[in-house]
């Protein structure tokens, strides 16, 4: 399950790859965080894992299937209004597609392809602009690997791999492959963390404009912490306990400015915050009367109100969704101090650069796209304000900016 405005209306729709079924689904979402029928596509053998991107540059978002046999994607063209063409399947490498992702790699502009396979290696498959995607190129990684996500984590400008490894022999690691810049992946880091991670995050959040790393450890049930120098290493052992954690999601749920966790498995829902500093505690939980399946916990902004609801598949059938929208209150609360109002951002329509003013004082900004990816972290000064420089070959768009408590619209032209 994945999120993004699939229909162009500046809200968030939701993408599901229906394994049994052979489909890929669209729900679209009215504004208010209620979503229609889905509207399906055929794609290749049990696909397991779905990521949304703007793959060929026409402005809407795509889709790609990770089928989990026969090691094949399948491509999802968008023609308007999230409606799909005909899949077409390509050849993955490695073995039983695990996860995949999208990411400019290569920095050409538009989004490659990654997926992790079963037999320890990741794969890279570049796009040539139409989306069209090249032979695939392995990296290898750790044993058993489970998740993948692309970030920043040295500072250079390019994404970097990460991978999480579920193996039940020994600590469960995360590898960090870094990109030279072209899609070229190379280092052996594997970073220790809890037992079997069946997925891994990264965001700010110790709040020094770095990316750290989450993991979330199903058979250590804990969710592992480990901080980066900004550089690409990493430290700490943080590992927070109590949590069944099969799946997981990291997110500013309370309002303040960082980074919360939420992780889970059936009717169980850990929410843990950050005291700003990436230091997890409290005790909080839900019990969820649909569940969470595997993997499928998802935090985003459903219906409009700039705080995170959060979305989950129901573990007992796999058949539905569950959507919970934060009230404002209790654990998923807004802050009842911020003001929609005072946030002011200039030029908006930009070019690559604004200026914000009117944000809380030293506290920090997040940049996100339209699938709710971070794609710049700063801070503003004692004055509450700051300079946005954003990514260079950043997509045209709206794009969110978060600070503390308060969401504008940033359009990028």
């Amino acid at each position: 399950m994945k999120v993004g405005d699939m229909d162009g209306d500046g809200d968030l729709d939701i993408v599901t790859a229906n394994f049994e079924g052979r489909t890929v689904d669209v729900r679209l979402n009215n504004g208010t965080g209620t979503f229609g029928s889905p509207l399906r596509t055929s794609v290749g053998f049990n696909p397991s894992s779905v990521a949304v991107g703007d793959i060929n540059g026409d402005g809407s978002l795509d889709a790609v299937a990770g089928n989990l046999f026969f090691n094949q994607s399948s491509v999802l063209l968008n023609v308007g209004a999230g409606t799909f063409t005909n899949a077409q399947t390509i050849q993955a490498g490695g073995s039983d597609v695990q996860r995949l992702v999208l990411g400019d790699v290569d920095g050409d502009g538009d989004l490659d392809l990654l997926t992790v396979s079963a037999n320890s290696l990741a794969s890279v498959q570049l796009n040539n602009g139409t989306g069209t995607f090249g032979a695939p190129t392995s990296v290898l990684v750790g044993n058993q690997p489970a998740d993948i996500v692309m970030g920043d984590v040295d500072g250079d400008g390019d994404l970097d791999l990460l991978v999480a490894n579920a193996s039940r022999n020994g600590p469960g690691t995360i590898s960090i492959r870094l990109n030279n810049g072209s899609g070229t992946f190379s280092g052996t880091q594997d970073l220790s963390v809890g037992s079997g991670p069946g997925q891994v995050a990264i965001s700010d959040v110790d709040g020094d404009g770095d990316l750290d790393i989450l993991a979330a450890n199903s058979y250590s049930s804990n969710v592992s912490v480990r901080l980066n120098d900004g550089t690409g290493t990493f430290s700490g052992n943080q590992d927070v306990s109590g949590i069944n954690a099969f799946s997981l999601a990291v997110g500013d749920v309370d309002a303040d400015g960082d980074a919360d966790l939420l992780s889970g498995f059936g009717s169980n829902l850990s929410i843990r915050l950050n005291n700003g500093s990436g230091l997890f505690g409290g005790s909080q939980n839900m019990t969820l009367a649909g569940g969470i399946g595997n993997g499928n916990l998802l935090l985003a902004d459903l219906d409009g109100d700039s705080d995170l609801d959060f979305l989950t598949v129901n573990a007992a059938s796999n058949a539905t969704i569950n959507v919970y929208l934060n009230g404002g209150t209790g654990p998923l609360s807004s802050s009842p101090n911020s003001s929609a109002t005072e946030l002011d951002l200039f030029p908006n329509p930009t070019h690559g650069t604004a200026r914000i003013t009117g944000g809380a004082p030293n506290t920090t900004i997040t940049v996100l796209d339209g699938l709710g990816r971070e794609v710049l972290i700063t801070k503003s000064n004692a004055q509450g304000a700051a300079h946005l420089v954003l990514p260079a070959g950043l997509p045209a768009g709206v794009y969110l900016v978060r600070t503390g408590g308060q969401v504008r619209r940033l359009f990028v032209e």
